[in-house]
């Protein structure tokens, strides 16, 4: 026999999860603290479910290959003599182009059927390019920039003392 669904005013069963669609109440006379009571019974259901589980592990961990590639690019060039000032003019070029790959993959998303394939390719596209930073900073010897730029008169005063 087809089952009814809970009606908004009863409190759901413990083994069937409350419709996430419906009121959390109608009637006047419900608490504000069973309405809160009823959102967090909602909420452990919704988390509860196997896809929610997989989704949560993949936001924690897809960046762990990245992150570490970024952060040791950044320090290599500062150990090799990049101001800081230069790298943070970088973050001037990188936000409008993350602005426009956020459209550009939002048009992909939208044309494709599925929105893993943009996001597993996108994925492999990062760590390459994170290898090919990497690679870069590791044998690129950068030349210190502040040196050359030094007017040779006061050049020779920097290696002197008092």
């Amino acid at each position: 026999s087809p089952t009814t669904p809970p009606s908004p005013t009863t409190p759901p069963s413990p083994t069937t999860p409350p419709s996430l669609s419906a009121p959390l109440s109608t009637n006047p006379s419900t608490s504000l603290w069973e309405e809160v009571k009823a959102a967090y019974i909602q909420l452990y259901h919704v988390i509860r479910l196997p896809s929610v589980w997989k989704l949560s592990l993949l936001l924690i961990t897809f960046r762990l290959g990245i992150i570490t590639a970024e952060g040791a690019s950044s320090l290599r060039l500062i150990d090799r003599g990049v101001p800081k000032e230069r790298l943070a003019l970088l973050v001037l070029l990188q936000f409008p182009i993350e602005l426009l790959a956020a459209v550009a993959a939002g048009h992909w998303v939208s044309r494709s059927g599925s929105s893993y394939t943009p996001f597993v390719t996108a994925y492999f596209c990062r760590v390459a390019l994170a290898f090919a930073t990497v690679t870069i900073v590791t044998f690129y010897a950068v030349t210190n920039e502040l040196e050359n730029q030094l007017d040779p008169a006061v050049s020779g005063l920097v290696g002197r003392e008092g």
